[in-house]
């Protein structure tokens, strides 16, 4: 027998482009600070490589990310710089690592994305009324490095599920199912809210979870899905409904 629908008693929210916008030119940014910080790194230990070589590594890090996205697995930050060394041909040892992974990380606490509007006051505002519980698909970013750069909101949410942490990434039904388990709410009790139709919305409810899509005018989105919210402010209105 089906489990009768309650009233929503978690909200599950994505990360990128729901709460916090993923911009192009500040992870251009990004990626600029990583490749000259790691150059600088190995030169000081004298291990002769061009900005070049460092940067063909790291677009070869980045290519191993969309590959093993097909299959909704995922990379931690240390396994790309040992790919990245791997590329450029040199072994490691630990201390180096962990200097090559700081310098890696610490770019996402310098160049900050923005919040989608409205995103803090919303997360504020549930927090009083529901379980919260975050899922991101990290890409290059650490969770714990996001965590502290976004920390004011971070907090408030008690189960966070971050692919380099988790290894899988969205739309595997495990980053939903275990997140609803970890947040001790069956998962029909459970709504996602995400800006991607397909991995958001569309992968949850195949979970058994309900869901409101952020069909966020400013990116252009169009969907036929329901229910969608166009802006955040709208959202705690739809749940009600819910």
């Amino acid at each position: 027998m089906a489990k009768t629908k309650n009233k929503p008693q978690a909200i599950i929210f994505d990360f990128w482009n729901t709460l916090v916008y993923d911009l192009p030119d500040i992870e251009e940014k990004r990626g600029k600070y990583r490749i000259e910080k790691i150059h600088e790194i190995l030169v000081r230990n004298d291990i002769r490589v061009s900005i070049s070589d460092v940067s063909f590594a790291y677009e070869a890090a980045g290519k191993m990310i969309g590959e093993l996205s097909k299959n909704n697995r995922a990379l931690t930050t240390r396994e790309q710089i040992r790919l990245m060394a791997e590329t450029i041909r040199f072994i490691p040892d630990r201390d180096l690592v962990e200097k090559l992974e700081d310098a890696y990380n610490r770019a996402n606490l310098l160049f900050l994305s923005p919040f989608v509007p409205g995103a803090e006051e919303m997360v504020e505002s549930l927090f009083r009324k529901y379980k919260l519980g975050l899922i991101s698909n990290t890409e290059r970013s650490s969770g714990k490095h996001l965590f502290m750069a976004y920390h004011d909101v971070m907090k408030r949410f008690s189960v966070t599920y971050f692919s380099d942490e988790r290894k899988l990434r969205k739309p595997h039904p495990e980053t939903y199912l275990t997140t609803a388990a970890e947040l001790a709410v069956d998962p029909i009790d459970c709504v996602m809210v995400g800006d991607d139709e397909e991995k958001d919305c569309t992968a949850a409810v195949v979970c058994g979870m309900r869901a409101v899509l952020f069909a966020d005018p400013r990116r252009g989105i169009r969907s036929d899905f329901s229910p969608q919210v166009s802006s955040l402010s709208q959202l705690a209105q739809a749940l009600e409904k819910m």
